[in-house]
């Protein structure tokens, strides 16, 4: 109990492999092995993930549970979050169930709140008073973003970091009444966050510019294959949004999308 084991300091040897299956196993003596077993069924986009440990003596007799910590990157593919959400998501069952237990969909925003965390400690008059996470749906997140309001009446800022928290900040300063004492910030978009900041539940988006990302990315590739050369970092276009510019001609292009426009 209470011991690591960590795939990057071992090797995994390579057991079957083809265009929709991928099998890697850790061999142990005695024919016991830990493996790691990927499948893609037939005309599915959905990755299934089997984890063995066969053989006695691998886990201890008074051991009933373990953790699996991993981590997965996701490319954003789709121009608006709530398509890429449907297929960027990730669920686990307890033995027996049938509803899967959801751990995540779509980007997450621990990034952008490691960032906010590493500058918060240079504001002298600023720290975080609390912070929750919230599954991937609008009443999860304005859930949460309520009971952070209810339990700390201190509080007079709350910010989102991607779209579904930020759109449960602005549901619950909505339902509570608070927006003329709680600055809300969010990242990323949709037409309820803009319909709030609008009408002052919200107080500032932060949001990306979906074309200029894909423009960048396939430009760039084109680049390489090209033989050219390329900065290793390449910063993609993001806007600041405030009831002062929202309405601006660039500014409503990124928030309601390029194919309204010419």
């Amino acid at each position: 109990t209470g011991e690591y084991i960590r795939t990057k300091d071992f090797n995994f040897q390579v057991v079957e492999h083809s265009d929709s299956v991928l099998v890697m196993r850790l061999p142990f003596d005695g024919g016991r092995y830990i493996e790691q077993r990927w499948i893609l069924p037939e005309d599915s986009y959905q990755v299934k993930n089997l984890v063995s440990f066969v053989g006695e003596g691998l886990i201890p007799r008074n051991v009933s549970s373990f953790d699996i910590d991993f981590k997965i990157t996701v490319p954003r593919m789709e121009k608006g979050y709530k398509n890429e959400v449907q297929y960027s998501k990730l669920n686990y069952y307890y033995s027996g169930d049938k509803k899967p237990e959801e751990i995540g969909r779509g980007r997450n925003g621990s990034k952008r709140l490691q960032g906010f965390r590493d500058e918060i400690k240079n504001v002298k008059n600023a720290r975080i008073v609390a912070m929750v996470s919230v599954s991937s749906n609008a009443q999860s997140a304005t859930a949460g973003a309520r009971k952070l309001l209810e339990e700390n009446p201190q509080i007079n800022l709350l910010v989102g970091f991607n779209e579904w928290s930020t759109l449960g900040v602005g549901m619950a300063i909505k339902e509570l009444g608070l927006k003329d004492r709680v600055c809300a910030i969010g990242f990323d978009n949709n037409t309820e966050c803009v319909g709030m900041l609008e009408t002052g539940e919200l107080d500032t988006l932060i949001v990306q510019n979906p074309f200029s990302m894909g423009y960048l990315a396939v430009m760039n590739a084109a680049n390489i294959l090209s033989g050219k050369k390329t900065e290793s970092v390449i910063k993609t276009d993001v806007y600041v949004v405030d009831r002062s510019n929202m309405f601006s001609a660039d500014v409503q292009k990124i928030l309601f999308g390029f194919d309204k426009y010419d």
